[in-house]
């Protein structure tokens, strides 16, 4: 695919009131605007020298503001800060998860000795009172 060319399904969106192509261009020099007339979605590709890479589907059924928003959110140059930011959250899940395992355990290891504390004689904790173990 290439700037200007249709392609199968895709017409090649060169003009636009808001100028949105053209606007796309500020943010990199190889991006174009396609529209897929099989799904009717737009589309942003970007030129590699062998041809064209699609870049992103717009999730939005017209271009608008919200075209350069999603863009600039979404490039291939941002895939790294992407990347860190959602292995961030991930610790960040883990973390709280293990948190919550460790106090809920905490609450069941007090629960298994006060009632040790009330039956000296018993050999066995009552499996109930201990969980599910998962």
């Amino acid at each position: 695919m290439r700037e200007g060319e249709f392609g199968r399904d895709r017409v090649p969106v060169v003009s636009h009131a808001l100028d949105i192509p053209a606007r796309l261009k500020e943010l990199d020099e190889g991006y174009f605007v396609m529209l897929n007339v099989r799904t009717q979605k737009f589309e942003i590709w970007r030129e590699d020298g062998d041809g064209g890479v699609l870049e992103c589907v717009l999730p939005y059924g017209e271009l608008d503001e919200r075209t350069i928003r999603h863009v600039r959110e979404h490039r291939v140059e941002r895939m790294q800060e992407l990347i860190r930011e959602a292995e961030e959250h991930n610790l960040r899940l883990e973390a709280e998860a293990k948190r919550r395992w460790l106090a809920e355990a905490g609450e069941r290891t007090k629960e298994a000795m006060r009632y040790l504390d009330r039956h000296v004689g018993e050999e066995k904790i009552p499996i109930g009172l201990m969980g599910s173990g998962g």
